[in-house]
């Protein structure tokens, strides 16, 4: 069944509740996932980033798995291993979408995935409206929380236009050892260091302005935690490797 955005209302969304879960295996195949400027700090301590092509332009990434359909950052139970969340999977299931027939670019819907386990039916979770048929404090809270996305993506869409258009963004070659298996990593792009460090002072300045330079230290930073996603996928293939061999025995 497809996945369709639902207008959060009284009428579909009354009488259910949010059961809020640890689990999010909606992204267990997911082996990218994008970032806001607002979140780049945290996640450049602990996850690669990398800038994926969208379109005419480029998105932040966490990069996730070595391969398509591997996310290493979650266990078989649907549990986030990693130690930063980024903020697309803490907003699930609810998302902000522009009505339909609409021109105004600010105005926007609270809106829910149709396909998913925790808008559920009972007496399990938080009221997703009150006793008046006001949205109950728990969205409300999320509403916040997604303008605050809203408003970090246009910062974020300022800064990486402007490293665009300054030519440092390069594509990113990855040929990655993970025990006996090369893995290589397609369509993903990065910050050229040497590039950056020879713009002139003018372009530099541009950069800076729109708030791009601190952005692009933050995706090179990042990098050195490459390692550490290879590793994670050396263990899960000698577990996988371990447990196809002790099946083979019974």
């Amino acid at each position: 069944m497809t996945n369709t955005i639902q207008a959060l209302s009284r009428e579909v969304h009354g009488n259910k509740r949010w059961k809020r879960s640890t689990n999010l295996s909606f992204a267990a195949k997911s082996n990218a996932v994008g970032l806001l400027a607002d979140e780049l700090p945290r996640a450049a301590m602990v996850l690669p980033l990398a800038f994926m092509q969208r379109g005419e332009s480029f998105v932040p990434t966490a990069v996730l798995g070595l391969a398509p359909n591997e996310n290493l950052l979650m266990d078989k139970d649907g549990k986030w291993i990693g130690r930063y969340t980024p903020a697309t999977l803490r907003s699930y299931p609810f998302l902000l979408a522009r009505p339909a027939g609409e021109e105004d670019p600010a105005k926007r819907v609270l809106c829910v995935q149709s396909q998913n386990d925790v808008i559920v039916d009972g007496d399990e979770g938080s009221p997703i409206f009150d006793e008046q048929g006001e949205p109950s404090p728990e969205i409300r809270k999320m509403l916040d929380f997604l303008l605050q996305m809203e408003q970090s993506n246009a910062k974020t869409e300022r800064a990486v236009a402007a490293l665009a258009a300054s030519g440092v963004i390069v594509p990113w070659k990855l040929a990655l050892q993970a025990g006996d298996r090369k893995q290589t990593l397609e369509g993903l792009f990065h910050v050229d260091e040497k590039a950056l460090n020879e713009l002139a002072d003018e372009a530099y300045l541009k950069l800076r302005k729109a708030g791009a330079v601190a952005l692009a230290h933050l995706m090179l930073l990042s990098e050195q935690n490459l390692p550490a996603l290879v590793e994670l996928a050396r263990h899960r293939r000698r577990a996988a490797a371990k447990a196809a061999e002790t099946a083979t025995q019974h």
